[in-house]
């Protein structure tokens, strides 16, 4: 008996022997791998409550804790076939065998190396990570088991133990919105102190590059702490179990974003702006969502604009029931822009907004942005709708499928839809819509009696910035519902910057301009019909441009081509007309004026900034009043200079004719000439300085001004200096060719003007001179004048150059002029005193003017028998004359002169002064010349 007792101990000894070395085969050889991965998914899949792969091997420790170490764990995402949630390396953690017997799965002490995360969302909003429940399928859910457990079970499972990652990497990727973020973890710790009571956090690491730090403390059923930094940036997190409520926690969340453009960064959106702000939120969880009782973010921008930002929802991880209000100032307190006259001066001032939303599909309830624009009803521009919100692959944040109104919601005057590439900046705008709204719009401030009668317009458009400003890409408008006026418009340009493919179309017609601008209160004495027309149209480097004025009966158009292809732009034009009546010309000028007037308020006249010179008694400006101090320009000393060079010219010297020659040389402060294109040649400046220009000139038919029939001329410019010319004109019987130049570079607003008339009648000039007499013959003149062009007075002040005028064979109703040469008696017996006129032999006076000064030593007028010459000068600015003239007999330059005469004092009020006795030559000797030239001073032949 005990022998059979003691063979049964044998063979139960041996057994366990073989049961100890199977199971010991079954936990470590390799060709029991894929049974020990089997049994190690299903255990951890049950612990997890997320299904999970072992791709690698599971080997076993044995002791009374054993060691488990698994390699290569996948766990699928649940949610989207074929996609991986998380994978790992090397998966290492204990096993309490014990209570493994018992029934009873006890894992801790998990250490995780080389885990990589990856969480998805689609653009349908579908996330690999957890399922958004459908509010209609709610009632279908396991009611036994707890919400918090069906989603966040892999952190359920994690809090209750200590665990260790290494080498962790976590991306988010969010095809909806474009946000994806990056963490690179070089630790994480989960701890148990406290004989598990306690669980606290330690990490480090980077988030899209941006460097962070996070700790926490997390007692059960206590209160928590959590506080992380990341650069500039600080976050808290604190929480507590709710007074009297189980199994729900309150906590505030902080964070301080030190720099915006740090939390840009981390956000992976451009650092685009600057500044500091703060976020706070209540929050309120347990078993059930996630509630944000209080949601405030207020932001100082560094340029002074300020952002407020208030929410709340029902459950932050679902989405429910979101409700958010945005305020935000785009300019600094107190300063916002001036209101805008112009489209590329628009700026958005401020935003108002009110999100909703529910299970992630966000809606502006209402959204208005408010703008400088200067039109009342559109000062505001809303409501708005957004239908995406995403980040770009520049990093910008954008808002796609915009639909947005400006005016009265009831009758909204613009409805646009469109994108907004760049939210943060509010750059790369690009919206199509239509505007009808009252003719106020581009008429001005019109009472809404008066825009009635000029009814409304209509436009449709394409709203860009891609120049840096906002630009209208395409534009078509036409005013309807009016009799006073018509208005057709249409623009479009393929390539903003280039101008290429650029064309636009612009026709003003009003019937009765009288009619017209009556209701605006502008005096309109005339009432004629009335059209402006304007055309362009580019490709590439090439712009023709249209340009046409018709008033009355009368029409004039110019038409420019230019090419930006070389250098130096070249223009090539003609201004013609087949008939213009000068009264209608003039009335067309006008009406222009009055059009600009009521187009936009005229802006206040801006003053240079000048300095009064305390040593100047009196003004040297020709177009000065008389009273009043000298001003400068304010000008920079040229220090490389110890004086002024000398030269000049006649023009420098009439300008400046009350400078003295003392001081240093100042230099204008100039800016870099900048890079032309197509659209400066619609630039009357640019178009004189900075182009190769012809013009040609041609008037057919002029009516309403007396002689003046037709005009034939050409304007050229080249490097700056511009060429009129020549000019020829027909006017009240003489005759003009005039050629006018300028250098608008080195010399603005000074112009050269010579030529030469002929054909006027000598009668003609006599009585605008106010002398009665009769006569004939014409007078004709060469002349080669400089002045300031500025104003017509300020011409006649400062020109300087020469004036001839001369006559041939004529004849004057006056016989004087015998008698002063002749004496008494000889003319008493004179045929020109017989007969009652002098034969004129000719007239010659060559005249020198300079800044308001007519001076002439050899004025001559010569008849059959008398040579009268006379010297002096006329100073028209001082108001002075000094005149002397003495007639003798032709041929007797040494004789006596019978009656000299000279006139002298105000120029206004001359006094004549008859020099009785007569005056004798200071020459006493010479003979005259055999070939004697008339109108020569006889004086200056004697040999």
């Amino acid at each position: 008996m005990p022998r059979r007792y003691l063979r049964l101990l044998a063979v139960f000894a041996g057994l366990i022997v073989v049961a100890i070395v199977v199971v010991t085969v079954v936990l470590a050889a390799p060709f029991f791998s894929r049974m020990r991965a089997d049994l190690v998914e299903r255990v951890l899949s049950e612990q997890l409550q997320h299904g999970l792969k072992v791709n690698g091997d599971v080997r076993i420790v044995l002791a009374p804790i054993s060691r488990l170490h698994v390699s290569q764990v996948e766990i699928p995402s649940e949610i989207i076939a074929g996609n991986t949630l998380a994978q790992l390396e090397r998966l290492e953690l204990d096993v309490d065998l014990m209570k493994l017997v018992g029934g009873t799965v006890d894992l801790d002490n998990l250490l995780v190396h080389g885990l990589q995360v990856d969480l998805l969302t689609q653009q349908d909003g579908t996330r690999n990570w957890y399922q958004i429940e459908q509010q209609d399928t709610a009632d279908t859910k396991d009611d036994d088991e707890p919400e918090n457990v069906r989603q966040n079970s892999i952190l359920s499972f994690l809090s209750t133990r200590t665990a260790q990652f290494k080498q962790i990497g976590l991306s988010t990727v969010d095809e909806k919105t474009g946000f994806d973020f990056t963490f690179d973890l070089n630790a994480l710790d989960l701890e148990q102190k406290d004989g598990g009571q306690t669980v606290t956090l330690q990490s480090d690491g980077k988030v899209n590059e941006q460097e962070f730090t996070i700790a926490g403390t997390y007692p059960r059923g206590a209160a928590f702490t959590t506080r992380a930094e990341f650069g500039n940036m600080v976050i808290t997190f604190d929480g507590a179990p709710a007074p009297g409520t189980p199994d729900l926690w309150q906590g505030r969340f902080d964070l301080d974003s030190g720099q915006i453009a740090d939390l840009l960064e981390v956000l992976a959106l451009a650092p685009v702006l600057d500044g500091q702000g703060t976020i706070e939120a209540d929050l309120e969880w347990g078993t059930g969502p996630l509630v944000v009782d209080r949601f405030l973010t207020d932001i100082e921008f560094s340029e002074g604009q300020h952002l407020l930002i208030e929410a709340t929802t029902e459950d932050l991880i679902t989405g429910t029931n979101v409700d958010i209000n945005v305020n935000a100032r785009l300019h600094p307190k107190d300063a916002p822009p001036p209101k805008a006259r112009a489209l590329k001066d628009l700026k958005l001032t401020g935003i108002e907004a009110h999100i909703v939303g529910d299970r992630g599909n966000l809606e502006f309830e209402t959204l208005f942005l408010n703008t400088n624009a200067f039109e009342r009803d559109l000062n505001k521009v809303g409501p708005i709708s957004l239908g995406h919100i995403h980040r770009t692959e520049e990093g910008h944040l954008a808002f796609d499928n915009i639909h947005l109104q400006a005016g009265p919601e009831e009758a909204p005057i613009l409805v646009a839809k469109g994108a907004l590439g760049n939210v943060l900046e509010l750059k790369e705008i690009d919206l199509k819509g239509t505007l009808t709204a009252s003719a106020s719009l581009m008429l001005g401030k019109l009472g809404s009696d008066v825009a009635r009668q000029y009814g409304k317009a209509v436009a449709s458009f394409a709203l860009n910035d891609a120049p840096g400003h906002l630009t209208l890409s395409e534009f078509t408008a036409r005013t309807e519902g009016s009799t006073l006026w018509s208005l057709d418009f249409n623009a479009s340009m393929t390539d903003i910057l280039g101008l290429d493919g650029f064309a636009m179309a612009f026709d003003l017609d009003v019937p009765d301009t009288g009619q017209f601008f009556a209701p605006m209160g502008i005096e309109a004495t005339e009432g004629r019909e009335f059209e402006l027309t304007f055309g362009a149209k580019s490709s590439q480097h090439r712009l023709d441009t249209k340009y046409g004025l018709r008033s009355g009966k009368s029409r004039i158009d110019l038409e420019l081509s230019g090419d930006t292809n070389s250098g130096v732009p070249v223009v090539r034009g003609r201004l013609y007309s087949d008939f213009i009546d000068v009264a209608d010309l003039r009335l067309g000028i006008q009406n222009i004026n009055r059009l600009s007037k009521a187009l936009s308020e005229e802006p206040p006249e801006v003053q240079p900034l000048v300095l009064e010179d305390p040593d100047t008694t009196q003004t040297t400006s020709e177009n000065a009043e008389d009273s009043g101090p000298e001003v400068q320009p304010l000008v920079l000393e040229d220090t490389a200079k110890d004086q002024k060079e000398d030269g000049g010219n006649a023009q420098e010297t009439a300008a400046n004719d009350a400078a003295t020659d003392d001081g240093p040389e100042v230099q204008p402060l100039v800016l870099p000439a900048e890079e032309r294109d197509a659209a400066d040649l619609l630039d009357p400046d640019t178009l004189l300085k900075k182009t190769d220009l012809e013009l040609a000139i041609e008037i057919e038919k002029i009516a309403g001004q007396e002689g003046v029939t037709r005009l034939v001329s050409a304007l050229t410019a080249r490097d700056g200096k511009v060429d009129l010319g020549p000019v020829e004109v027909t006017y009240g019987g003489g005759y003009f060719s005039i050629h006018a130049g300028s250098d608008l570079v080195k010399n603005p607003g000074w112009v050269t003007i010579s030529g030469n008339t002929s054909g006027w009648r000598l009668k003609t000039l006599l009585d605008l001179a106010g002398v009665s007499l009769d006569a004939r013959g014409k007078v004709r003149g060469r002349f080669n004048l400089s002045g300031n062009l500025t104003s017509a007075k300020a011409f006649v002040n400062s020109m300087a150059g020469s004036v001839t005028v001369s006559m041939g064979q004529g004849a004057i109703a006056s016989s004087l002029l015998e008698l002063a040469g002749l004496g008494v008696f000889p003319w008493l017996f004179s045929k020109e005193r017989q007969q009652g006129y002098t034969d004129i032999v000719c007239i010659v006076a060559p005249l020198s003017i300079n800044g308001g000064k007519v001076n002439s030593n050899a004025v001559v007028l010569e008849t059959k028998s008398v040579q009268l010459v006379a010297a002096g000068g006329i100073d028209w600015k001082g108001d002075t004359i000094a005149l002397r003239a003495e007639p003798r007999r032709v041929g007797q330059p040494l004789s006596r002169s019978a009656w000299p005469f000279q006139v002298t004092g105000r120029l206004s009020s001359p006094d004549f002064k008859l020099l009785v006795g007569g005056s004798r030559p200071k020459q006493r000797e010479g003979a005259m010349p055999a070939d004697r030239q008339p109108c020569k001073p006889d004086a200056r032949q004697l040999q």
